[in-house]
């Protein structure tokens, strides 16, 4: 049972660092939120933080590592150059937690992403009015031109429930030519085909809208992380990654439990210790961001193991545990 646990892992991390090494190639702009408001692609698209925007604990508990907006006052802005509403292609990814605080007046809902005129508009957010539908939907409008929406402008919405439930949600909007989806925890939520593209030179936002409209400037109230921009739509498989996806951290501590499970079921007494050294000191590095050496303390674990191979370790645990640790090295050398 344990070797049968150990390959599902080994397996779901191979997977996961090639699947982020695959996608990775078409990312254009990257928010972890990891201290700063920075893009940590080589692009630069670094976003300003306006009024009341402050870091905060991240889905899985990492303090500093996303963006708290207070609903009255905090937007991040990134400016006019990341143009790519006006693409052909792209997809955008993200995680918001709304608190369900802030202005719900009469409005085009609270503004997650957005970058929008008059009838040029480009947005995602959360309901509630205009067009009255439920409260706490899930909107994604594109609209060009001066006709009314289902001639200029489209709407693909997720009205399965209120999303202002103080919870992790994950969004993913891809446009392929006039071909639009919408992505909500992993699963699709609606679809067109006549999405529009969007031009405009006003700044993109996250967070509000600097639209005239009075009705479009809302700001959020809650938590947005990880939004990851890409020059092309993305997968279907790529969408459940990126829903699934587990920080380096995260992995490497499944190695060390794994390590540690080694240890107490197979009565290895000591054999292992060395191995788990590397791991614990790797995962402090990852924890302090020095993933060079993190890596470089990966490949001495992999050596140590192969050392033991035969011995204190069978050649099965051997190959699951390299595999596994292989995931966090690829997994990191991707970022």
């Amino acid at each position: 049972m344990r070797i049968s646990k150990f390959t599902a892992l080994a397996t779901a991390l191979l997977i996961s660092g090639m699947a982020n090494a695959e996608i990775s190639a078409n990312l254009v702009a990257d928010y972890p939120f990891n201290g700063n408001a920075n893009d940590e692609t080589y692009h630069g698209y670094d976003g300003t933080i306006h009024g009341g925007v402050a870091l905060t604990f991240d889905r899985f508990g990492n303090a500093d590592s996303a963006y708290n907006f207070d609903g009255s006052s905090g937007y991040i802005e990134i400016g006019t150059n990341l143009d790519f509403p006006s693409w052909y292609s792209y997809s955008v990814s993200l995680w918001f937690l709304n608190d369900g605080g802030g202005d719900w007046s009469n409005s085009y809902g609270q503004k997650i992403i957005d970058k929008t005129v008059y009838y040029h508009d480009f947005y995602l957010s959360l309901g509630p009015i205009n067009p009255t539908r439920q409260d706490g939907e899930i909107r994604f409008k594109t609209h060009e031109g001066y006709g009314p929406v289902g001639t200029d402008g489209t709407y693909l919405i997720d009205s399965t429930k209120d999303f202002r439930d103080s919870t992790w949600h994950h969004v993913v909007i891809n446009k392929n030519g006039s071909d639009g989806e919408l992505w909500v925890d992993g699963e699709l939520s609606d679809s067109a085909d006549d999405v529009k593209t969007v031009y405009n030179s006003t700044s993109l936002l996250f967070g509000y809208s600097l639209s005239s409209d009075g009705y479009q400037r809302r700001y959020w109230s809650g938590d947005i992380d990880d939004i990851r921009i890409y020059d092309q739509a993305i997968s279907e498989a790529d969408v459940k990654h990126l829903h699934t996806d587990v920080p380096p951290a995260n992995m490497l501590a499944e190695v060390i439990d794994t390590i540690v499970t080694l240890n107490i079921q197979e009565g290895l007494a000591n054999s292992l210790d060395a191995k788990l050294d590397a791991a614990i000191t790797a995962l402090d590095d990852v924890n302090s961001d020095n993933d060079v050496s993190a890596v470089n303390r990966l490949y001495a674990l992999i050596s140590a193991i192969e050392a033991q191979r035969g011995k204190k370790i069978t050649d099965t645990d051997a190959d699951l545990l390299i595999a596994a640790t292989n995931a966090v090295i690829e997994k990191l050398l991707s970022e």
